[in-house]
């Protein structure tokens, strides 16, 4: 096939709080186990949740540097627990240090969360208890290699709505879907 990954994000605003110390990260991302391998994306401590956790609708997440920084200091974070407006999430990874993207946003800035358990999305529930907090919902896919883009976007038609390819570098491309 086209597609060697894909992964629908969902978006919120939150802040993540852990003992006393609280943050608000620049992206708080539901998505489902292919995105790292869709964002090029490695986890290097712990580990990315997985499908059984998805299915199992456990209460993990993945954050990173950025986050593990202002929350946690020295304190290794993998095995805490934080909470996320009032629902707790335990950290299961530290995703690799990226930098700021081509624009200086930290893409180190970031709670990834599990999109997806049953056909109900996570992030719903945690939209829900703060009014108009919901920010996008879209999916990116990556292509096996040498495959055209358009063979990509025939195949990944969701009704999302919104399509990022990947270039296999960790770069996305936006386009909108043609109906």
């Amino acid at each position: 096939p086209s597609v060697l990954a894909s992964s629908p994000i969902v978006g919120t605003m939150g802040q993540v709080i852990y003992g006393s110390q609280n943050f608000s990260p620049r992206e708080l991302l539901g998505v489902s186990a292919d995105y790292v391998t869709v964002r090029n994306w490695a986890v290097t401590r712990g580990e990315f949740f997985t499908e059984r956790d998805i299915h199992g609708a456990n209460k993990v997440c993945v954050v990173g540097t950025s986050i593990v920084t202002a929350l946690f200091q020295t304190t290794n974070p993998v095995g805490e627990q934080i909470r996320i407006k009032n629902i707790p999430f335990r950290i299961v990874g530290i995703l690799e240090r990226k930098g700021a993207n081509m624009v200086g946003q930290d893409q180190d800035n970031v709670v990834l969360i599990r999109a997806q358990s049953k056909g109900k999305f996570l992030t719903s529930a945690l939209s829900r208890s703060v009014r108009n907090s919901f920010r996008f919902n879209r999916h990116i896919a990556k292509r096996q290699r040498g495959e055209a883009v358009l063979a990509v976007e025939q195949i990944v038609r969701a009704p999302i709505g919104a399509i990022q390819i990947s270039d296999g570098l960790g770069r996305c491309r936006p386009f909108q879907l043609q109906r």
